[in-house]
């Protein structure tokens, strides 16, 4: 008897053990959490954002006047400013340049919602939310939009939002939740918005940096004028093209950690209309220093044939002079460009032969100081002279010192457009299609610099396109600064609209 009691009660605890513990996990009925639920649909298409939207009244009880816990036609007119304000904060969406849209709310009749919503008619309102863009930000079927979505109750993690996005026919689903709380919405993809984007937009950069590299400038004429001396080498050639590159890029990457840690201490939305304004007033002023210098180069060269043609006229009328003056005196001398070393033109054999101009190559690099000393701008070496590792570094920073202006153009464009990872990236690119071509100058000059005097001084229009192409950078500079300036004074119209 005793165990069969003690059998009971051992079953009765047990029993009693696996109600408790059925009542303590069992799960709770679905309409406990219903004040934690939203639901949206979002319909975009290529000029606005529409978005129905069904959430708990509680979250906007500023507008609930009669605390009914839905919000009525006459609340939601007479409280239209400030829904459209805790809206536009709540539930951001921005374009692929970063540019919120404005928000318009419009009421909802109860009749619409949901037939599931219906069922909980005290608890919940429902808006319609239209997100519109300024004409030059308009949504593109290759647009990106970015949903942030904050509308939770506080310190509720189980709150959530089930969405409904429909563009262009394609229907995409998700669940926005204090931890979800971004979804970015891809347009129709590109060959931009593929896998090889990267690749193609790098190997261009490369492709560009070789192009360019073959433009006026990048210290090719200082490394030049140093190659052609007897005592450069092949390794000489390609740490100075390594040198002048590495400076020309510094620079710009330097701009570039500058646009970073600007953009992580300011909200983008503020900082990227007038991070584009000064891209487009640098990208300009590049652009009319190019042109200003590029039109007084092809002066300056103009000039020089002109006075080549003058000098060797004044040569002509020397040598005839000389010529009159040794038949009269045999004993006349003349000085050479050693200033102490006077030459007797009869001592060394026929006049004729010893009178001789100094090479056109190197003679623009000499001018006197007016004390009677001649004094060169050659870079060391070019005379055949010793060089040092010094020497030859401080060279070629002199050569890249100034910022390459196409490397600045790229970067500052792809910051324009919100992406300065990818303009950096791109930077690295087009300086390694820089570095090959001078590479490849420096070789050249040093392997066959005896075969430069019969190379070709002009090519036709080829002369024009540095001017061109200074042209080009400088329409591009206006046109990120008048797209700037308009997003500047858009944004400022919509607060002063909306405040």
């Amino acid at each position: 008897m005793k165990k069969t009691l003690s059998r009971f009660s051992k079953s009765f605890i047990l029993y009693l053990l696996t109600i408790l513990l059925f009542l303590t996990t069992s799960t709770r009925p679905v309409y406990s959490h219903w004040s934690d639920l939203s639901v949206a649909e979002i319909i975009v298409s290529d000029s606005q954002t529409e978005i129905t939207l069904t959430f708990p009244t509680g979250l906007t009880k500023f507008a609930d006047d009669n605390r009914d816990g839905q919000l009525q036609l006459a609340e939601v007119r007479n409280h239209k400013t400030e829904l459209e304000k805790f809206f536009s904060q709540q539930i951001r969406i921005t374009n692929s340049s970063n540019i919120q849209g404005s928000v318009a709310v419009t009421p909802l009749e109860i009749a619409a919602k949901t037939a599931s919503l219906i069922q909980q008619p005290n608890t919940h309102s429902s808006l319609i939310l239209n997100y519109t863009w300024h004409a030059s930000n308009v949504i593109s079927k290759n647009n990106k939009l970015r949903i942030n979505y904050n509308l939770f109750l506080p310190g509720v993690p189980t709150a959530s939002c089930q969405a409904t996005i429909v563009q262009a026919g394609a229907i995409k689903s998700v669940v926005f939740t204090p931890q979800n709380r971004e979804f970015l919405l891809a347009g129709k993809e590109s060959i931009w918005e593929s896998g090889w984007s990267w690749v193609l937009a790098v190997v261009g950069a490369f492709a560009w940096g070789c192009v360019h590299a073959m433009s006026p400038g990048h210290g090719k004429t200082i490394v030049g004028a140093y190659l052609v001396g007897s005592r450069a080498t092949p390794v000489h050639a390609l740490f100075l093209a390594a040198t002048t590159t590495i400076t020309h890029t510094a620079g710009v990457f330097a701009v570039g950690s500058i646009t970073l840690f600007a953009s992580n201490i300011i909200e983008p939305e503020k900082l990227d209309p007038w991070l584009n304004l000064i891209s487009g007033l640098l990208v300009a002023i590049i652009g009319i220093k190019l042109l200003s210098e590029r039109i007084k180069t092809r002066f300056v060269v103009r000039t020089s044939v002109r006075t080549k043609i003058n000098l060797n006229h004044l040569i002509e009328k020397t040598k005839f002079v000389v010529r009159t003056l040794v038949r009269k005196n045999p004993r006349t001398k003349v000085l050479t460009t050693n200033l102490e070393e006077p030459v007797n033109l009869l001592s060394r054999g026929t006049w004729e032969r010893e009178f001789k101009p100094v090479k056109p190559d190197i003679s623009h690099h000499y001018h006197h100081h007016g004390d009677g000393r001649l004094h060169s701008h050659l870079p060391p070496g070019s005379d055949g002279s010793p060089i040092t590792w010094k020497s030859l570094l401080l060279l070629g920073i002199s050569g890249g010192l100034l910022p390459c202006p196409s490397a600045l153009v790229m970067l500052l464009s792809a910051s324009a457009l919100g992406n300065v990872g990818l303009g950096m990236t791109l930077v690295v690119a087009f300086s390694l299609g820089l570095a090959v071509v001078l590479s490849a100058i420096g070789l050249i000059l040093v392997y066959a610099k005896q075969h430069f005097n019969k190379l070709p001084k002009h090519m036709g229009a080829v002369k024009f396109m540095p001017a061109m192409s200074a042209v080009l950078v400088m329409l591009l500079g206006l046109g990120i600064t008048g797209d700037a300036i308009w997003k500047i004074l858009a944004a400022n119209q919509w607060v002063i609209g909306n405040g």
